[in-house]
């Protein structure tokens, strides 16, 4: 390690977490540039700051893609449901819902998820299960109003949309860009993973029907994919100086 002579510069930094962080936001190479008295000379904090442009442009790259990614899996979405009529199938429709919603109205139930017949206490729902056995049961997902607002729910969905695309980019960018197969294949595989986990494991344990599911299912592999083709083809344009190898 150098030390400071008489006739260098310096700024000094006596603040030892200031100075672990300054070392951990760039190359961990650089680290050997400082002195050891705790003390970073201007050469230094120059040959940080040279590097600030470079990163910043590959976030902005990021956060770009984040946002136009959300932007596609969101138009995806909202055509599934009101264009396409991908999921016209997913909710049936009983001439009986007249006297089921009265009965469901007085009886004074809570908002929630009911499986029925069910029972109050884990011993007599053990109990029941035995007798249910061969026989009907249903899952209702009961609400005291219906609400017609849509712009908080789609603030909302946009919002998580943008973060699962940042989380997507965090994921596939460890280490080095990825070629765009491997970003394609690697956001089909995020979709496919999600589905499994959420709806199809719904269907292994607690019967949800094929035909709520499978309209889920693609939308997984398609919006995912259509993000990926794009994640694909921006993470891999070249235009900054710097930016890390692509990975093969």
């Amino acid at each position: 390690m150098e030390t400071p002579s008489e006739g260098i510069k310096y700024t000094p930094v006596r603040s030892l977490p200031a100075r672990y962080l300054l070392n951990k936001l760039f190359t961990n190479d650089w680290q050997t540039d400082a002195p050891a008295t705790g003390r970073l000379t201007i050469d230094y904090l120059k040959k940080c700051f040279n590097f600030l442009p470079t990163k910043l442009a590959i976030m902005k790259k990021y956060l770009i893609g984040s946002f136009v990614g959300a932007i596609i899996i969101f138009i995806w979405q909202a055509a599934s449901w009101m264009l396409i009529g991908v999921h016209d199938r997913a909710m049936k429709y009983t001439p009986a819902q007249e006297n089921i919603m009265s009965v469901l109205a007085n009886s004074n139930l809570d908002e929630a998820l009911y499986m029925i017949p069910s029972a109050p206490t884990k011993k007599e729902q053990q109990e029941k299960v035995k007798e249910m056995e061969g026989k009907p049961w249903a899952s209702i997902i009961y609400h005291k109003e219906f609400k017609m607002e849509m712009a908080m729910p789609m603030i909302r969905g946009f919002l998580v949309d943008i973060f699962l695309v940042i989380s997507l980019i965090y994921i596939l960018t460890r280490g080095a860009t990825p070629i765009p197969r491997r970003v394609f294949t690697g956001s089909v595989a995020i979709g496919l993973f999600s589905w499994l986990w959420g709806e199809y494991t719904g269907h292994i344990w607690f019967d949800l029907p094929m035909s709520m599911i499978l309209p889920n299912l693609v939308d997984s592999i398609v919006a995912w994919g259509l993000c990926g083709l794009w994640l694909g083809w921006w993470l891999n344009r070249r235009e900054f100086a710097g930016e890390g190898p692509v990975n093969k």
